[in-house]
């Protein structure tokens, strides 16, 4: 039987405890320093990834609660890759932000079963769209 090295068990304790935490995928720019410093401090697991090709299975790779996408991406719409995770086996939350909120971006996001934040609706929206299921959230955050 193979025993483990201290490094082993601290990566190991590391691994349980991160899994005990919800993780939020922040994808590309969104999610300014403040705001992860706020999840942190709310006992979130925050990764920054940066958006790109096979963008939806790298974030299901990850295993998070939330993901949160940019609705203007390089090689495809931020819609497109929320339909890809909502219909995946594991179900992630997702948050698309937009530099506006109109009433079309609004229908699209929950077309696509995903929460609209704006730019311009601030951060603590941001926050609050990642941590508060949809019941309880406040009636901007679509």
């Amino acid at each position: 039987m193979e025993t483990l090295e201290m490094s082993d068990k601290r990566l190991l304790g590391a691994a349980v405890a991160t899994a005990r935490k919800p993780r939020v995928i922040l994808v590309g720019t969104v999610g300014c320093d403040s705001v992860q410093e706020q999840l942190r401090m709310l006992d979130w697991d925050v990764l920054s990834i940066p958006g790109g090709d096979e963008l939806a299975c790298g974030i299901m790779a990850r295993k998070p609660s939330v993901a949160v996408i940019p609705t203007g991406l390089n090689r495809e719409s931020g819609y497109l890759v929320a339909a890809k995770l909502r219909a995946g086996k594991r179900k992630i939350r997702v948050v698309l932000m937009a530099a506006t909120r109109t009433p079309e971006a609004e229908r699209f996001a929950r077309f696509v079963g995903a929460t609209l934040v704006a730019t311009t609706d601030g951060m603590s929206k941001l926050v609050e769209a990642i941590t508060l299921p949809a019941e309880v959230r406040g009636k901007d955050c679509a």
